[in-house]
């Protein structure tokens, strides 16, 4: 796992580990040499970080990430356990695919977070068409 890797490669890892039902922590270095951290008990994401946001507040942040370096250790991360989405949720999200029940919810309007995840997604889709 050593390299820098782009987004779409760290999202391939988190998906790796997740199938693979490992326990651990996935530790993320961004470009902008920003850490990230996401906990995962047997598959399933229990705790997320980055910087000082967590559980769902890190989610846009984490996502908008170009590209960095990856580590990822196991361990017990029981104590780390985080109220969130449901893994697959999360990692729509990351991935930038929006479930039935968030596309009715944003009908209406789009909030402040999301557009700026939304941006940061575009971004990132029209860097790597480029």
């Amino acid at each position: 796992m050593g390299g820098t890797m782009t987004y779409t490669e760290i999202l391939n890892l988190l998906n790796e580990l997740v199938n693979d039902r490992r326990t651990g922590t996935l530790f993320i270095r961004s470009e902008s040499n920003r850490v990230a951290t996401i906990a995962l008990d047997d598959g399933k994401i229990q705790a997320m970080y980055y910087g000082a946001k967590r559980g769902v507040d890190a989610i846009p942040l984490i996502s908008s990430i170009s590209g960095g370096n990856c580590k990822f250790e196991s361990a017990n991360v029981n104590e780390f356990v985080q109220e969130l989405p449901t893994t697959q949720e999360i990692l729509n999200t990351l991935a930038g695919v929006q479930t039935a029940a968030s596309s009715e919810a944003n009908a209406a309007g789009i909030s402040e977070e999301k557009r700026v995840v939304l941006c940061g997604q575009l971004k990132k889709i029209l860097a790597e068409y480029l």
